[in-house]
């Protein structure tokens, strides 16, 4: 987990002093993300497993060469399922970033083990798309012209695949958090999330702002090109990301 602010620290620094590698960075941040959010889910995984062989509900398991390792993970995997059900039925699926419109509709219920198999998928599937997608549209920013239809193309498809993992997120942590009180697990997911929201809203906030603070001739402007501000912007919101990283590693 502290791979991810460390990451994007160095990111940051890096556009910083090197503008021009932003294309560069933007892939290795992006990726980072993508690594965080898929290694706090795989964490949410193996603490339940700890507790649930705590309440005694779990089985030793045995090595992977042994004959009967394969029934242990089997009783493993049950004993993980009914420690979550005994909290009892809940909205699983009805929260945030989707999940949360049609909280009214949904019924409690006790999870399943296939629906966490597809929770993980719904993460996975993100780390699939910073590899190979942002690697793609990357090569595509440096060989096609003109180069911003493809971010046009690539920026939407990152975020909504991005979405779709937070959510995934979120049942994750819906669904173990009052198992994992004690683990503070709370506190990470907060962190994880805030900065991946903070990332995209002050993108936008800056994005207006920079503009209106343009047009009154400030020394942040090049007086000989003063409609050019998305430098400007890019280096605001790097500068910001960078600090927001110091705060994240001390929540992590």
């Amino acid at each position: 987990m502290l791979a991810f602010p460390t990451v994007w620290a160095c990111c940051c620094w890096l556009t910083l002093f090197t503008p021009l590698s932003t294309p560069i960075a933007e892939l290795f941040m992006g990726q980072g993300e993508a690594f965080a959010i898929y290694s706090f889910m795989v964490i949410l995984f193996m603490l339940v497993s700890v507790e649930a062989m705590k309440q005694g509900e779990g089985v030793e398991i045995d090595e992977p060469s042994s004959p009967s390792s394969r029934t242990s993970q089997v009783s493993l995997r049950q004993s993980i399922i009914q420690t979550l059900q005994k909290f009892g039925p809940q909205k699983y699926f009805a929260v945030p970033p989707f999940g949360c419109c049609f909280r009214p509709c949904v019924q409690p219920h006790h999870i399943t083990a296939k629906q966490l198999l597809w929770v993980s998928r719904l993460v996975r599937q993100y780390v699939v798309m910073q590899v190979f997608v942002n690697a793609y549209f990357m090569w595509a920013r440096f060989t096609l012209d003109p180069y911003w239809e493809v971010d046009a193309v690539a920026d939407p498809l990152l975020k909504v695949s991005g979405m779709v993992a937070m959510y995934g997120l979120f049942v994750m942590y819906a669904a173990t958090h009052e198992l994992l009180h004690r683990w503070n697990t709370t506190r990470k997911f907060i962190s994880v999330k805030a900065m991946v929201a903070l990332s995209i809203l002050q993108q936008k906030l800056l994005g207006l702002l920079v503009p209106l603070l343009a047009e009154e001739k400030n020394c942040w402007v090049d007086p000989e090109h003063p409609e050019e501000t998305e430098r400007l912007v890019h280096f605001w919101v790097t500068f910001a990301t960078l600090l927001e990283t110091v705060v994240m590693s001390r929540l992590i």
